[in-house]
């Protein structure tokens, strides 16, 4: 599925991996052939030199664009459905960052170690608000829109250095997002953003079994019936990785507590010097594509 618009790309690619000893249902290879476009490939996934997988992800996600993405697994030769979900995304600002005006700029981490990292600056209009959670612990969210303003990149920074990142994320929810983008002004400020990229690979399977979904794992009770007649088929692993990198030009990336608006003191200056939480997130339906 891919949606294109004023240098903005969003591809979501799914396939379906079945070793050739497989006996699919037929009913289920049709639907699955159906769903969100994927594909349904057959091919020799016991042998753990198959590259069939990530020859998919680079050639067939944003035109070959994912070069470097690669997708490890800790798959083995009793490997015999593997089921691919990526997300391409690529954008351009809608205001880009002047690569004259980067500069090499303090950044101190969780740890308290100070680094000098490339920073982006720019003086703009966006917009803006100054936040408190229940627990007063105040913050910053600015809204960084990509061209054609379909989709943004939302920041949130603790306003005070000694604030830990993790008391402002654990607030984070779909309703509270929606509630900063929506109460967020107009303002006429400087930005500092590092320049950066960040990989991401977590292991599914234990979110899941946290939510409740072990059969599918256990080799003795998952039941894929539905899938195949063989009575040996489970979920061995489920894998997510995700790439983000943030530079002048843009963004390349390839998922009840009060919060109380603060009225402005001063012309802000919005420095992204300390951690940071960022997430993309698509104006007309709210999606989150990206967190980190």
């Amino acid at each position: 599925v891919t949606g294109s618009s004023q240098g903005t790309v969003v591809q979501l690619g799914c396939s379906l991996f079945v070793d050739a000893g497989v006996q699919l249902s037929p009913d289920f290879a049709e639907r699955a052939t159906r769903w969100a476009n994927s594909s349904l490939l057959q091919t020799n996934l016991t042998d753990t030199n198959t590259t069939h997988i990530q020859e998919w992800i680079t050639t067939d996600l944003a035109d070959g664009d994912v070069r470097g993405m690669t997708l490890e697994s800790t798959g083995s030769s009793l490997s015999q459905v593997t089921l691919v979900s990526t997300l391409y995304f690529r954008s351009m600002w809608q205001k880009k960052f002047s690569l004259m005006d980067s500069q090499m700029l303090p950044f101190t981490t969780p740890e308290g170690l100070t680094l000098k990292v490339p920073t982006m600056h720019h003086t703009a209009e966006v917009n803006y608000g100054q936040f408190q959670t229940a627990a007063l612990e105040a913050f910053s969210v600015v809204e960084l829109p990509y061209l054609g303003e379909k989709l943004s990149m939302f920041l949130v920074l603790p306003s005070h250095k000694r604030t830990p990142l993790s008391q402002i994320e654990s607030h984070l929810s779909a309703k509270t997002i929606t509630l900063w983008a929506n109460s967020l002004k107009r303002t006429k400020m400087d930005i500092f953003l590092p320049r950066f990229g960040i990989q991401s690979f977590f292991d599914l399977k234990t979110a899941l079994s946290a939510l409740g979904i072990r059969d599918a794992f256990d080799p003795i009770t998952a039941n894929f019936k539905g899938i195949s007649e063989q009575d040996s088929l489970y979920i061995s692993e489920a894998i997510h990785k995700a790439e983000i990198e943030v530079t002048e030009d843009g963004t390349k990336a390839s998922g009840a507590t009060a919060m109380v608006l603060l009225k402005r003191s001063r012309t802000p200056i919005f420095k992204a010097d300390r951690p940071f939480t960022f997430f993309l997130r698509q104006a007309n339906t709210g999606s989150v594509l990206f967190i980190g």
